[in-house]
């Protein structure tokens, strides 16, 4: 839907009140960045990129067109995420990283070295552990 009406109607940018923007950071058209988000120096969005709240793109990093960035994402720096992915609440991507296109991560993934392959990833599973009543 976004390369059929691109050219055609304006898209803007919409940036809550409450988003720190470092003005050395660059945002493409029909950006989507919500409350208490940070986009970091040196930092780019292209075009069609959502970053909701409390999420950190830290700086030099790059994300790509149609990516979503769910809640309390944070990027070190010099990251890249590629197009079209879905990076879930609370996931965690290290410095350098790189993570090609079509990525799906699941809720609080945490990401410590490149994704070169397309597809969903997740952490190692938690175990549950029984707290003693006191």
């Amino acid at each position: 839907m976004y390369d059929t009406i691109k050219g055609i109607i304006p898209l803007a940018n919409i940036i809550c009140k409450h988003a720190f923007i470092h003005p050395t950071a660059k945002l493409g058209e029909g950006v989507f960045i919500g409350n208490f988000v940070v986009i970091n120096m040196g930092a780019e969005l292209e075009d069609n990129v959502t970053v909701t709240l409390h999420s950190i793109i830290n700086h030099d990093s790059l994300v790509k067109k149609h990516t979503f960035i769910s809640t309390r994402v944070t990027t070190a720096g010099n990251v890249v995420i590629g197009g079209k992915c879905f990076i879930g609440v609370a996931s965690v991507i290290s410095d350098g990283v790189h993570i090609v296109d079509s990525v799906w991560l699941s809720p609080a993934t945490i990401v410590v070295k490149d994704i070169k392959n397309a597809g969903h990833y997740m952490s190692a599973g938690v175990r549950i552990l029984s707290v003693p009543t006191l």
